[in-house]
């Protein structure tokens, strides 16, 4: 299982998340506790290939993020009603996306200043489950208009800001 991080560099990955690993390599299925992790949400688009080597520059390709294959389950969402969904999925509820992942640098970390706000206009954009973004992009990403100080794995921070999951 994957989890969302804002790394070391200061902006978005998805990372092994090693409590889940753990949980699962250890088969307690008398737990009644579900898992720490919801996985990793986020939307998914189309793009012509002309785009993709286009978007591949952008994403820093080859020393930033490296391409990757990923088998995803489609959720329906207000950003994908089940109407649609279905006909996205043709009755599979699974594909393979591209994602850019950095395994390079997998700690968790603060984000750049200049990426709050982008992150922010994608967070209302994406309309991704609202206790998904409270519990895993927020610890990272605070909301517009808030001031936040605290700790991500050591690391201190303070922001004035003013702006599919993984199978």
């Amino acid at each position: 299982m994957l989890q969302w991080i804002i790394n070391e560099r200061g902006y978005a990955n998805i990372v092994p998340n090693e409590a889940a690993r753990e949980a699962e390599a250890s088969d307690d299925s008398s737990s009644d506790k579900p898992s720490q992790s919801p996985g990793v949400y986020g939307l998914v688009y189309r793009l012509h290939p002309d785009d993709e080597r286009m978007l591949d520059v952008y994403e820093g390709v080859g020393f930033a993020y490296d391409r990757q294959r990923l088998k995803v389950v489609w959720t329906a969402s207000d950003a994908l009603p089940e109407t649609e969904l279905k006909i996205l999925i043709h009755g599979t509820g699974e594909s393979e996306v591209l994602v850019y992942v950095d395994s390079a640098r997998i700690t968790p970390s603060t984000p750049k200043e200049e990426y709050i706000g982008r992150m922010n206009v994608g967070i209302e954009e994406s309309r991704l489950p609202t206790s998904y973004v409270n519990d895993v992009i927020r610890p990272y990403i605070p909301a517009p208009g808030k001031y936040a100080v605290g700790t991500r794995k050591g690391v201190h921070h303070s922001h004035k800001v003013s702006a599919a999951r993984e199978k």
